[in-house]
């Protein structure tokens, strides 16, 4: 321990010396790269501001002017205000004003209060103002030891004063008597710091005593209870003039698209203004927050979903919609099952009824008839990845980089089908279908070459599903029952036709799904030997599917892939009983193994779109009645599972509980289903009056 004050005095100056080299060394190195940086920005910022220039609107334009004039102004001695609720763009405007006119005519700071403790934290947040290389995120542990010398010494170099009301730093604005250094002062966010409003006025009361214009930004509103009466008692004190700030969403919206370096493209960037219409949603930060979230998944993106114009479509509308009304806490969170249905019904709200959440929660008395007809169609309006929103926007999966590509790529492949069927209308079997139905042969020759065409394509295999090949057998047969073609093409012809497809691409003949099966109950042939045949091409198909469904079935990966898409309930296995073709004990077993407790509400959420729980609504079809004593079955395996852990100390045996309750309502609602229909078999058969 050194103890001599002169040795002291001389090692103390040393280290002195030493740091302020080594930092100076280091701030030209910083300075040198951010010159770099900020060449290589000034086209992007200048297109920025040119832009709010141009989109400030007329709502603000009187608060530029007055801050203009104001910076004009000798010695105000007195402080603006500007005022308006959270979210309405106050800071973006302050802070588009201190880029455009920094500089003109000297430096304008900006100080943010927010979280602020002490009077202290004020004058360090000034002083970063004034030395902005300190602040800096990269270089706070390079410059740390600088900044601290170069504070020290500021309070003599400087001349700041430490009084009652902490130090004056009134030097930083002024130098020689005239503002010079600083020539406006922006403080934003006075009700959110943790300082009385009654120190913090007696603070700007003092540098506005000493020549220095301020521009207070507040949600007057939100400033706390106790303070309030101070607040207005005061307030004209140092406030000399008072400006509402009202929003300007297009200006400030189109500033965020323009830092999301290409994640909207212009369709989304109108879908962005018109989906806060129909929300009624008008806080700009939350929008700028959600905006700059949509830009981290949208990198998550393989290639080709990016480019992929009606995908990324839906997952944006989906994902802005209810993140706007998950930051609102419109949205329940406690449970993924309930944070399903809360997401389907606010989809439903914004989509059927143009309307957010709470809104139609309020009108849906008033809204019974459009509710029962919406249900006829609200398969049109499923929430794309609806099991999966939970997880991305409450547990945030959006980084999950593999996850994320694997959910929109179901989005992907559903598009996929659907352009591949749009692309179909214009094949010959489309074509020609409507010539028939429509019994247009205006132009023979064009139908002569069309169908033409259509048997060429029909040979060569192109028409593998059992729809697509039931549309072309009643082409022809219509055709020949009409005698619209020449005496070669009859149901001999046609019969040879099919015999020779079975041949040759039987193996890959393949329903859509099953409600094709009914196809083949329809029209039946007078010809023998061609209804065998078509019949043949049914019971193929049928084998292939019952293959499918089988290994659907006894693999446990296939299973849980064949469930993790709720969708599928409706568009698989719709002929035949779904539980009852199980194993139960061998499927609780699979569930089992899975400890997250993902598959069993991957699970659970399958069986209530299957039986028209979820989303249909509808009555239980007759082919699901086998399935009442399964769901009995698989709820008694619940029960003794619970039993089971009910002293084991278990972290999920509340989520087991969660899903029995789920089985439960499930159980009541096929059985009272079944009820409602025999009811209404048996009243009509009251009422059958046919002899």
């Amino acid at each position: 321990m050194i103890t001599d004050p002169h040795v002291q005095a001389i090692f103390v100056l040393w280290l002195y010396s030493t740091t302020i080299n080594l930092s100076v060394r280091n701030l030209c190195f910083y300075l040198d790269r951010k010159t770099e940086r900020r060449d290589q920005s000034t086209v992007k910022r200048a297109r920025s501001t040119q832009l709010v220039k141009r989109e400030w609107g007329a709502n603000n334009k009187n608060i530029k002017d007055r801050l203009c004039k104001y910076l004009e102004e000798t010695t105000p001695a007195y402080a603006l205000l500007l005022r308006g609720s959270w979210g309405c763009g106050k800071t973006f405007l302050v802070k588009s004003f201190k880029d455009e006119e920094n500089g003109k005519i000297g430096n304008i700071w900006y100080i943010s209060l927010f979280g602020v403790r002490s009077l202290d934290e004020i004058n360090d947040k000034i002083f970063e103002a004034a030395y902005p290389v300190f602040s800096a995120e990269k270089t706070q542990g390079m410059l740390s030891v600088g900044y601290s010398i170069l504070k020290t010494v500021s309070k003599y170099k400087l001349d700041i004063d430490i009084g009652d009301l902490g130090i004056k730093v009134k030097n930083l604005f002024r130098q020689n008597g005239e503002n010079l250094s600083c020539r406006l002062l922006i403080v934003d966010d006075i009700e959110r710091s943790d300082i009385s409003i009654k120190e913090l006025f007696g603070y700007f009361s003092m540098l506005l005593g000493d020549g220095v214009r301020i521009v207070l930004v507040a949600d007057e509103d939100r400033i706390a209870d106790l303070d309030r009466q101070y607040y207005y008692d005061y307030k004209e004190k140092i406030i000399g003039e008072t400006y509402e700030v009202l929003p300007e969403y297009n200006a400030a919206i189109q500033m965020v698209l323009n830092n999301l370096e290409g994640c909207c493209n212009k369709e989304l960037e109108t879908l962005i203004f018109s989906t806060i219409t129909i929300l009624k949603y008008r806080n700009l930060r939350v929008i700028q927050q959600i905006l700059f979230q949509w830009m981290v998944l949208f990198k998550n993106l393989d290639e080709v979903y990016r480019k992929d114009v009606e995908t990324l479509r839906e997952l944006f509308e989906s994902y802005l919609v209810l993140q706007i009304q998950y930051k609102q806490n419109i949205l329940k969170v406690e449970d993924p099952g309930v944070f399903m249905e809360e997401c389907q019904e606010a989809w439903i709200a914004y989509k059927v009824y143009e309307s957010p959440l709470t809104e139609y929660r309020k009108n849906l008395k008033k809204q019974e008839e459009k509710k029962s007809s919406y249900r006829m169609n609200t398969i049109l309006y499923q929430l794309p990845i609806l099991e999966s929103w939970y997880e991305l926007l409450i547990l945030g999966k959006m980084i999950d980089v593999e996850w994320m590509n694997q959910q929109v790529d179901r989005i992907y492949q559903k598009k996929k089908i659907r352009r591949e069927r749009e692309e179909s209308k214009k094949v010959p079997l489309y074509q020609m279908s409507r010539l028939v139905m429509n019994q247009d042969s205006r132009n023979r020759e064009h139908v002569k070459a069309l169908f033409k065409e259509l048997n060429r394509s029909f040979s060569e295999g192109r028409y593998i599903y059992v729809d697509d090949i039931m549309g072309y057998i009643c082409i022809c047969i219509k055709l020949i029952e009409d005698e619209a073609l020449p005496k070669e093409y009859s149901y001999k012809w046609l019969g040879d036709i099919l015999q020779k497809f079975i041949e040759e691409h039987g193996e890959r003949i393949v329903f859509r799904d099953l409600k094709d099966e009914f196809v083949q109950k329809v029209n039946p042939i007078e010809d023998n030997r061609l209804q065998r045949i078509i019949d043949r091409i049914f019971k193929l198909a049928l084998e292939k599917n019952e293959q499918k469904r089988m290994m659907d079935f006894s693999n446990k990966e296939d299973f849980f892939r064949l469930i993790e898409v709720p969708d599928n309930a409706i568009n698989s296995h719709m002929s035949k009983p779904f539980l009852n073709q199980l194993n139960l004990p061998t499927l609780f077993t699979w569930l089992e193994s899975d400890t997250t407790m993902k598959r069993h509400k991957e699970l659970l959420m399958f069986l209530e779109y299957r039986y028209g729980k979820v989303i249909t609504n509808s009555p239980l079809s007759v082919v699901d009645y086998e399935d009442l004593k399964a769901v009995e079955e698989l709820k008694k395996l619940y029960e003794k599972e619970i039993n089971r852990q009910k002293h084991s100390y278990s972290v999920v045996i509340g989520a087991y509980k969660n899903i029995l309750h789920k089985y439960e309502d499930l159980l009541l609602y096929m059985k009272a289903c079944k009820e409602e229909k025999s009811k209404k078999k048996v009243d009509n058969e009251e009422f059958d009056l046919t002899p």
